[in-house]
């Protein structure tokens, strides 16, 4: 599998398998990749990610982007939602399949204006850096 893939995938299951999330979601979470359906059930989170020029001896540098959108005339839904997805990610090592590492850190986040009424949407930037576990474990023992 392509590591993107993975690292994508392996987010899913961590978000989309959190009980805190689903109980702040009503049951389910809906994690898409760039774009939701259109009409798709909110609340719902969309991610992206973009892929940096590499330091040596990292496998991946990347950008993610994560979206929250609801309909609700408060807010409050999205910003628990924010506070749940950055105690599961962010400082977050996500040891892959593959046999690398993926470590999270939050960025910044904001409100996102909407012209559909009580359409409210959060947008999340974070950092990931992608390492081979050998070799954290290498630097580890230096």
């Amino acid at each position: 599998m392509d590591l993107i893939a993975e690292l994508r995938t392996e987010i899913w299951h961590l978000l989309t398998q959190d009980d805190g999330l689903k109980t702040i979601c009503k049951g389910t979470v809906r994690l898409y990749n760039t774009w939701a359906a259109k009409d798709s059930p909110m609340p719902y989170l969309v991610h992206r990610m973009q892929e940096k020029p590499l330091p040596d001896g990292v496998v991946a540098d990347l950008d993610y982007y994560l979206d929250i959108w609801d309909y609700d005339a408060s807010m409050a839904r999205v910003l628990d939602i924010r506070s749940r997805v950055v105690a599961l990610l962010d400082g977050e090592m996500l040891v892959m399949p593959c046999g690398a590492i993926a470590r999270f850190r939050y960025v910044n986040g904001g409100d996102i204006p909407e012209d559909t009424k009580d359409i409210q949407h959060y947008a999340t930037q974070w950092k990931v850096r992608v390492d081979r576990t050998a070799d954290i474990l290498a630097k580890l023992k230096e």
